[in-house]
């Protein structure tokens, strides 16, 4: 790579020493012979120092650097476009001279002269590298005004290096396969982003998707005074302005205004004794808008100045813009310019928690820790990539990584002390004597059924299906991030899914979402006298079951866990509307294992 750099930094000399060597001679009015014999010298040097500038830049991978590296070869783009163009000049005068001309031309040969003197820059930015889609209304304004600068002073050839420059982002990337055919360059252009009817329909959906004015929206009207100019304009540019000048869209508009507003236009055609118009329509807005804003000026308004329409609101406004750029900063952990903020030694000093507090606070991309913005954030950011701590599958940058990412193995354990939105209570005890609220209903979808223990959880916020059942049922799914854990202990992360699975009894018919995890609980027999007893009560058998609960019912869905409730003997029986489920426990009350369930809803990082 050093070597390379060498090459280029020796290529750039031979390129200085020549142009040096130019200008010396143009300086000294030396013969137009050995003029053009040491131009043609300069374009073999800067064709040198393009090879070696392209060698070294295939080896460069940083982006910042990159770019670093393509400003310096504008630059000796731009010296060497302003050397030829002079030289062209001078041509052109001393053939000029050759032939006598009248008066006139004298004055203008010399001008020509005065003109060339200076060196000249020409660079007209047309940047789309930041935009997730191309604006193509202003694409036919760009290449009138580039046509118009640069066709009558440079040859294709030229032309074609100064487009290159002016470009950049995708067009730059389009144009890189066609070579230097100038009129292929811009035929390439009009196919992909010149096509009227592409912009008319671009156009016209932006009148379409205005939303209505309301009442007192003074600064909304401007806007759309000036869309509806704007629009027409563009469209007449190509040649489409009838795509406009309609009655559909001037009904469109009509609608965009307050009621007040269409009065106020109607009456205006009245007075003139015309018909509805688009240049009629032109008149009255621009009549409207002048209006408004000389009577909401400062002057002459004490109201509230939201929504309205100042003058000098602009001027204040880019104040206000060129204040925040003089503040802005490479590193917001210690407000430097001298470095990023994966460099800062004082952001790499803080813990991940304090880390991704300050991240939030700051708003900055997850993926490249930058300040994030309407159009930079972590879902456009060219820096995305997976973290790669500990086979970590997230998208974020490795200095955020928590220890409680999810890991890509399901049965990875992970501490964690993070708080989560939900919670849920199981007990068991080795004694028959508890009775948890089950029982055996039909559950799954329209091609597949089975039979399988349901338990009712009141402690639970969300529902739970195992794993292997909702596997033989061939369940419809989404994938979530589950945690369930011990209370005081270490909690696991899962990376299941979210099912949905029907159950039915001949009481009800439920559809519920539930979360897979690979086990819930086992419930153990109750003493038969126990259920025979309940059943004398109910008078009616009692479908309940033992053995693994196949899916769990939190409080996400109420309306199961309610309906006619009776005690006998310390047991309270419910008619849920599955049917009669019993629960309790005896005089014998064993020790209990709590475990507690957590769910994290996934967290969109695109927004910070």
């Amino acid at each position: 790579m050093e070597n390379k750099k060498i090459k280029r930094r020796t290529s750039r000399a031979r390129f200085t020493r020549q142009k040096r060597t130019v200008e010396s001679l143009l300086d000294q009015e030396e013969p137009l012979k050995e003029i053009l014999e040491s131009i043609q010298k300069l374009e073999l040097a800067y064709a040198e120092l393009q090879d070696k500038h392209d060698e070294y830049c295939e080896t460069i991978e940083d982006t910042d650097q990159y770019n670093k590296e393509e400003e310096y070869l504008e630059g000796c783009q731009d010296e060497f476009l302003a050397i030829r163009a002079k030289v062209k000049a001078v041509t052109r005068n001393k053939e000029d001279s050759r032939s006598p001309k009248t008066g006139s031309g004298t004055q203008t040969a010399s001008s020509v002269t005065s003109t060339t003197n200076r060196r000249i820059f020409i660079r007209i930015q047309f940047d789309y590298s930041k935009q997730q889609t191309i604006d193509r209304r202003e694409y036919w304004t760009f290449k009138d005004d580039f046509r118009h600068m640069i066709d009558q002073l440079y040859e294709p050839r030229d032309a074609v290096s100064i487009l290159s420059t002016s470009l950049t982002g995708r067009l730059l990337e389009m144009l890189r396969g066609i070579g230097t055919d100038y009129n292929a360059c811009w035929e390439y252009l009009d196919m992909i982003y010149g096509d009227p009817r592409v912009i008319s329909d671009v156009v016209t959906q932006d009148i379409t998707k205005f939303r209505p004015l309301k009442e007192g929206e003074d600064a909304r009207f401007s806007e759309l005074a000036h869309l509806v100019r704007r629009s027409y304009n563009i469209l007449k540019q190509i040649g489409k302005e009838s795509d406009f000048d309609n009655n559909h869209m001037l009904a469109i508009i009509e609608q965009k205004m307050t009621p007040d507003d269409r009065k106020v236009w109607t009456r205006h055609l009245q007075q003139k004794s015309e018909e509805a118009s688009l240049k009629n329509l032109f008149d009255f807005v621009t009549n409207e808008m002048k209006g408004r804003m000389r009577a909401t000026a400062s002057v002459r308004s004490t109201t509230d100045r939201h929504g309205k329409v100042y003058l000098s609101q602009q001027r204040k406004s880019n104040q206000n813009n060129r204040e925040r750029n003089n503040q802005w900063k490479k590193c917001w952990g210690c407000d430097s310019k001298d470095h990023w903020p994966d460099q800062c030694e004082r952001i790499q000093e803080l813990t991940v928690t304090d880390r991704l507090k300050q991240s939030k606070d700051c708003h900055v991309c997850f993926s490249c820790l930058k300040i994030a913005g309407k159009e930079h954030s972590m879902k456009t950011c060219r820096k995305r990539k997976e973290c790669t701590i500990n086979g970590c599958k997230t998208f974020h940058h490795s200095l955020l990584h928590q220890p409680s990412c999810p890991s890509p193995n399901p049965s990875s354990a992970i501490d964690t002390s993070a708080g989560r939105n939900f919670s849920g209570v199981v007990s068991e005890n080795e004694e028959n004597g508890v009775a948890l609220p089950v029982l055996t209903a039909n559950m799954g979808n329209q091609d597949t059924e089975m039979k399988g223990l349901i338990m009712l959880e009141s402690g639970a916020t969300v529902s739970l299906i195992r794993e292997s059942v909702a596997e033989q049922l061939n369940l419809k799914s989404k994938p979530i991030s589950v945690d369930i854990g011990v209370l005081g202990g270490t909690t696991q992360i899962y990376q299941t899914k979210v099912y949905k699975v029907q159950v039915w009894t001949s009481e009800g018919n439920y559809m519920l979402s539930t979360i897979g995890v690979p086990e819930i609980t086992d419930v153990l027999p109750v003493k038969y006298d126990v259920i025979r007893k309940m059943e004398s009560v109910v008078g009616r058998p009692l479908n309940r079951g033992d053995g693994t609960v196949d899916v769990l019912i939190g409080i996400n869905y109420p309306q199961i866990h309610v309906g006619e409730t009776r005690e006998v003997d310390g047991y309270v029986i419910r008619r849920s509307p599955l049917g009669w489920v019993m629960f309790g426990v005896s005089d014998g009350r064993g020790p209990h294992t709590v475990m507690n369930m957590n769910v994290t809803q996934n967290v969109d990082m695109t927004k910070f």
